[in-house]
């Protein structure tokens, strides 16, 4: 499906649905980031959610055992 296609089905929707679909597509994207083992990109990952000390950035970047 083409983005095109995509965004015509997006008008269709309500706005309440639409905000939905971009809940479900940025749970998606956090998920794949989190499973994905590069520590930079999971941290990145949680940027779009909830505030991250730089205390939690260095501990997650730089945890033993890597």
């Amino acid at each position: 499906m083409s983005v095109s296609e995509i965004v015509g089905q997006l008008k269709r929707l309500t706005i309440s649905e639409r905000l939905a679909v971009i809940e479900s597509a940025s749970r998606l994207i956090r998920e794949d980031l989190s499973a994905d083992t590069d520590p930079i990109l999971r941290v990145a990952g949680c940027l779009s959610g909830d505030t991250v000390s730089g205390a939690e950035i260095e501990r997650e970047l730089y945890r033993e055992g890597r």
